[in-house]
């Protein structure tokens, strides 16, 4: 109602370090869950005082259940997630894959197989959203815009095993952490930045949107080629205010001119 149906919702399976500390909560099966849960997030929405909704899962049970309100349209679902049982869920029951951290190559390749599992569900892909959150830092000086995203993009490609084996980092992967699982232990952090330290700029720079004006509009050009349709920038608070002026005065106004 306050957006006027302009929210969406989005859902991940959630992490162990977020988890595991509360003893009620089960989180043993993570995908199911998420999967489970977004069938009776939609049976919920549908559900009215004359027409209520039950639901007998293995994780939830509803009776007779229903919303004492109705949205003004079913906001779209946005699932986060990277592997193979996750992309399969977005296909059958995703409106948008929202990811966070890819490459333009590492997109493709996950979009497409999330495009494969819709068509086996009988969807049309086109209906899938596919957007992507990626760290982003514009500047007139493009060397010291690359350098504020360094040190975090790092850290985030080093609790990412499968992403840093997918850009070719094989020996590094075998190190890494899966983000699902690490509980950041003062063991876990103390490897986790040592395996951060040893991470090329290369690879920083596959995942990130970083340079001069002209630079990032290149990079994105990429990640469009890749198949993403909504590209959701992260800046940096260092240099925040300068990355979104970039975005108003040169970025998005070269997409504007180039939709025809």
């Amino acid at each position: 109602q306050l957006t006027n149906g302009r929210a969406v919702l989005a859902l991940g399976a959630g992490e162990a370090f977020n988890l595991d500390p509360i003893p009620d909560v089960k989180w043993d099966k993570p995908a199911s869950i998420l999967e489970e849960g977004i069938k009776v997030i939609r049976l919920l929405w549908d559900s009215t005082r004359d027409k209520p909704a039950s639901f007998n899962g293995r994780y939830f049970k509803l009776k007779d259940a229903f919303l004492s309100f109705k949205p003004i349209r079913k906001p779209p679902i946005y699932i986060g997630g990277y592997g193979p049982r996750m992309r399969k869920i977005i296909g059958v029951l995703g409106d948008g894959w929202i990811p966070w951290v890819e490459s333009p190559k590492t997109y493709r390749k996950s979009i497409e197989d999330i495009y494969i599992h819709a068509k086996k569900a009988g969807r049309n892909p086109e209906d899938i959203d596919a957007a992507a959150m990626i760290f982003t830092s514009i500047s007139r000086d493009g060397e010291k815009a690359k350098q504020v995203l360094v040190a975090r993009t790092r850290t985030v490609l080093a609790l990412r095993n499968r992403l840093l084996k997918d850009l070719g980092y094989e020996k590094l992967a075998e190190e890494a952490f899966d983000i699902w699982k690490i509980t950041f232990t003062k063991e876990q952090l103390d490897k986790l930045y040592s395996i951060a330290d040893r991470i090329p700029l290369e690879a920083v720079e596959a995942v990130t949107v970083a340079g001069t004006p002209d630079e990032a509009i290149g990079k994105i050009e990429e990640y469009i080629k890749a198949g993403v349709k909504l590209f959701i920038a992260i800046p940096f608070p260092i240099n925040f205010e300068e990355t979104i002026s970039h975005f108003e005065k040169q970025v998005i106004p070269y997409f504007k001119s180039n939709e025809a």
